[in-house]
């Protein structure tokens, strides 16, 4: 929700935001296979010197920003074991990509939990 509401703010005259997802299968055959969320936008972008420090806590490129939505973002991503990367040019637009992994535990009917 963080990075879908930076994208809106990215595009005070309007524009486009794009969000899909798609199941990417693991590196290995030890890997997990992950759900890719993207959110896109058409905004002002972010400047290549801003892309640096983007997850850092406390940093803001808004005035009235707390610079903690990413940071927190990231932070909730990596403790589910995925991974978040950023794709910007300035002019051009914004792309965020997240990686979550999809834990595949069977399912049980109720017979056999209650035998």
């Amino acid at each position: 929700l963080n990075t879908i509401r930076n994208g809106a703010q990215a595009m005070p005259d309007g524009g486009e935001l794009r969000v899909w997802t798609e199941i990417t299968p693991g590196l290995s055959a030890s890997d997990v296979p992950m759900v890719r969320i993207a959110i896109k936008d058409t905004g002002v972008g972010i400047s290549h010197r801003a892309l640096k420090s983007v997850f850092d806590p406390f940093f803001s490129t808004k005035v009235s920003g707390s610079g903690l939505g990413l940071a927190v973002t990231k932070r909730i991503i990596q403790d589910h074991g995925g991974r978040i990367d950023v794709i910007s040019e300035e002019g051009q637009g914004t792309t965020f990509i997240f990686d979550l992994p999809i834990e595949r535990k069977p399912v049980s009917s109720k017979a056999e939990e209650n035998s």
